[in-house]
């Protein structure tokens, strides 16, 4: 049975097995080794063995629970075509379209139907539009008088930012093209599904006004902006990068439970500065005129899911107040205001006319402003605090972000079978647990196994002292920025000898017996990951502690959920493994994980992660190290050379995007996209399979890359060897194109909506090569493409239109 039996259904069927017997029966047990209770204990085992398959047997009943298997046969049972598989790991499915299958019969060929066909079918947000309503005149025998547009609105000043999406209300011309197969788009029979890639983890916002200092952990907290590199009071900033911008995006508000069309509000995309402008004013309109605010078109704030929700600490306070919609100035944040040093005034002043007797009436009034935000740069400028008062001292805003996938750390789930969920301290192994909350009150000594810390530092100062031959844990429990003081110049992360050491962001339970439940004394507590991550700001530095040893060995530290702005420095015999999880590793202008000596033999591990230039080498001394990176990506960020210097790394990459050239010592690599040329020194060993290699790079055998695949296309078709024009025809024609290449852009090493099929699709199963393999986004359009010919009309042509926008197009877009 593949099904695995964790210890506590088993635990829990012999307490129910074994009280069963008489009391003096299992004293006497008791009193003569237990024989008895390690009978039942097999018995717990077949029970509960049982049990997990009458439950499987049960969920498969209902379409909501029934696992990945059964699927199938429940599409069988209403002739449902089966879409093609995602690659495990996908954290989509298709348990919603199967489910509404007898919903989509109904209702066919109607533009609700095919938006939430195409919501369950990828997982995107989708409008459709039927684009014979946007046509200023019918060229055809029956010209029906529908209600369309004469002239461009240009007064909301929106037409730019709009036109060509799915919201663009600009009357059109009729092209006779068809959609699906000339690239037409405004006639008649034409129908356009627009969907938008990104996905936006939401840091949640506490409800209420006033909310305590502990109650807001999961909200983040802004740094300073500094413009021109000077330091200004009341800026702030929501990038981790010093002077770096951080686009915000509306969360995705599709309510697929009512299965109703959405609107512009309801769409994860970027967040642009004039609508937000428009709502915010006019509600401080209505509350200076006295009157109910009545919106005029979509309402973006005033629900449980707004776009952002700014909290302020004032000084001296410690809980955090929400500032009102109406309170907030939109502005345009891209350069500094001037002259330096500016900061809104706390006050606004609105004129409005009032009709009177005999004649109208000037009326005016005054509102408060506490700062202005710019939702397109995440910057904020506090407003000048009155005479004598105090100013603000803290910012948080709770908001969303995008991206290609789920990777870099963040609020999304990041908990997983493979890492621990609790913490059980079995005879006394796991004895070092801190818990960095810089709001809860010191909890016991430094040498305790469960210890409450207010920094980083105190936990990394008790772990040097104290951690020796033990299995630690260190738990950043709030959405913190983690700075050095005291004069500390690192975050020296030294590691005992046959020790293990996590530091996670993550939300901490305690271990609580509960009535009616089994309890485990030996567990500590749980670790939730999601909700939670932390900026370290200050280079870090693993190191070890003493040396090995002989004989002995090194020891293991896993990073899981963190941003480290200054990068991480990597000692000779400081770590026997090093597991990297979630987390963005960056050092503008220089390198983010380099090697102070050469290692040898040390195993790193790298996933779901955003990385800046890596060096594991060390000058010509020779190292040995196995590196394993998947899920991630590296760009040189700012520097020159080699982006992955591994030449004395065996290598393993699976979904991986390097922008820069490489090198390695042995490479096995699956759907991995190199930007330029790569270089690995022994080519008698390893594999690079559905990749996308440069030309001019040396590596080992090759299975179906790029450009390879399409050069070899070319020349059977041909039927004769290509011509070198030929041959760099094709070379170009299997690049890949990318919405964004910087690594603060939301479209970070997306694949551009023009990128080859060889890129797109061509990696193992379908997916794309590249970091968002397993997101494996144009395998789900072409499952959709797929399924046109059944839910359209008689006559009808669709196509699916990416809106996803680059920085360039989206921030030439966004100027009101």
């Amino acid at each position: 049975m593949d099904r695995q039996l964790t210890q506590e259904k088993i635990e829990a069927a012999l307490e129910r097995l074994f009280t069963l017997l008489p009391a003096h029966i299992r004293l006497v047990d008791a009193n003569h080794g237990r024989a008895l209770e390690a009978l039942f204990q097999i018995f717990a085992e077949g029970d509960a063995e049982i049990d997990t398959v009458i439950q499987a047997l049960f969920d498969n009943q209902f379409i909501e629970t029934a696992d990945a298997d059964t699927l199938a046969h429940f599409a069988a049972l209403t002739g449902t075509p089966m879409p093609t598989p995602l690659p495990p790991g996908n954290a989509h499915n298709f348990r919603s379209f199967i489910a509404n299958s007898i919903r989509y019969n109904r209702g066919k060929g109607t533009a609700r139907v095919l938006e939430q066909l195409t919501n369950d079918v990828t997982g995107l947000g989708a409008v459709a539009v039927e684009y014979f309503q946007s046509l200023s005149k019918l060229q055809h025998s029956l010209d029906f008088e529908l209600p369309r547009p004469g002239t461009a609105a240009i007064g909301p000043g929106e037409t730019a930012a709009l036109a060509g999406r799915a919201f663009d209300r600009l009357p059109r011309v009729t092209d006779i093209r068809s959609i699906d197969r000339a690239s037409g788009r405004y006639h008649f029979n034409n129908i356009g599904l627009h969907v938008l890639r990104f996905a936006t983890p939401t840091w949640p916002a506490p409800s209420g006004t006033r909310v305590l200092a502990e109650d807001i952990s999961a909200v983040p907290q802004a740094r300073p902006w500094a413009p021109g590199g000077t330091a200004q009071a009341g800026y702030f900033q929501l990038a981790a990068q010093a002077g770096e911008v951080l686009a915000l995006f509306n969360s995705d508000r599709r309510d697929t439970g009512r299965f109703e069309r959405s609107d512009v509000t309801d769409l994860a995309d970027r967040l642009r500065r004039l609508p937000l402008h428009l709502e915010t004013e006019a509600r401080r309109h209505a509350i200076i005129e006295n009157r109910p605010y009545e919106p005029a078109g979509e309402t973006w704030f005033g629900s449980d899911t707004d776009p952002f929700t700014i909290y302020f600490r004032t000084a001296g306070e410690t809980d955090f107040h929400a500032v009102p919609a109406a309170n907030i100035k939109i502005a345009n944040l891209e350069k500094a205001p001037s002259p330096a040093g500016y900061r809104p005034d706390r006050e606004i002043t609105h004129e409005w006319i009032t009709g009177g007797s005999p004649t109208a009436v000037k009326q005016s009034g005054t509102h408060p402003i506490a700062c202005a935000f710019d939702p397109v740069t995440g910057r904020l400028i506090v407003a000048k605090p009155g005479p004598g008062m105090p100013d603000i001292e803290e910012v948080r805003v709770a908001f969303s972000y995008g991206r290609g996938d789920l990777l870099g750390g963040g609020p999304y789930e990041r908990n997983a079978p493979g890492v621990p969920f609790e913490i059980v301290d079995r005879k006394n192994v796991t004895n070092f647990v801190r818990i960095v909350n810089r709001l809860a009150p010191a909890a016991g000594s430094p040498g305790d196994g469960l210890r409450t810390v207010a920094t980083l530092a105190d936990a990394l100062s008790d772990w040097k002292a104290h951690g020796e031959g033990k299995t630690g844990w260190i738990i950043l429990t709030r959405c913190d920025r983690e700075t050095l003081s005291g004069g500390a110049t690192t975050f020296d992360l030294a590691l005992h000898p046959d020790s293990a050491l996590t530091i996670v962001a993550a939300e901490w339970r305690e271990n609580i017996a509960k009535p009616g439940l089994v309890h485990n004394t030996d567990r500590i507590g749980f670790i939730i990951r999601r909700e939670r991550g932390s900026v370290i700001e200050g280079p870090v530095v693993l190191s070890a502690a003493a040396p090995p040893p002989e004989g002995g060995r090194a020891g293991q530290c896993t990073l899981d959920g963190l941003e480290l702005t200054q990068g991480l420095q990597l000692r000779k015999n400081s770590f026997e493994r090093l597991a990297i999880r979630h987390c963005t590793i960056r050092k503008p202008g220089s390198t983010a994980i380099v090697t102070t000596a050469a290692l040898v033999g040390p195993e790193i591990e790298i996933d779901k992660s955003i990385l800046g230039k890596c060096r594991f080498d060390f000058g010509a001394s020779p190292s040995q190290v196995n590196l394993r990176i998947s899920n991630s990506v590296l760009h040189g960020d700012g520097t020159s050379g080699s982006v992955l210097a591994a030449e004395s790394c065996d290598t393993e990459l699976c979904g991986v995007t390097v922008f820069g050239t490489a090198a390695f010592r042995s490479l096995e690599a699956t759907n991995t996209l190199f930007t330029e040329v790569l270089r690995t020194t022994r080519r008698q060993a390893g594999c690079i399979r559905y990749s996308h290699v440069p030309p001019g790079s040396k590596t080992p055998k090759r299975f179906r890359c790029a450009p390879d695949v399409t050069i070899n296309a070319r020349a059977e078709k041909k039927g004769a060897p290509l011509t070198a024009s030929e041959r760099a025809a094709e070379v170009l024609s299997a690049r890949p194109v990318f919405l964004d290449e910087t690594p603060d852009a939301p479209g970070f090493a997306m694949l551009h909506p023009l990128c080859a099929d060889a890129i797109a699709i061509g990696g193992e199963g379908e997916t794309e090569i590249g970091v968002f393999t397993l997101a494996a986004t144009r395998l789900r359009l072409r499952n959709m493409t797929r399924l046109f010919d059944i839910y359209l009309p008689f006559g009808k042509r669709a196509a699916l239109l990416d809106d996803t926008q680059s920085r360039i197009v989206a921030e030439q877009r966004n100027r009101p």
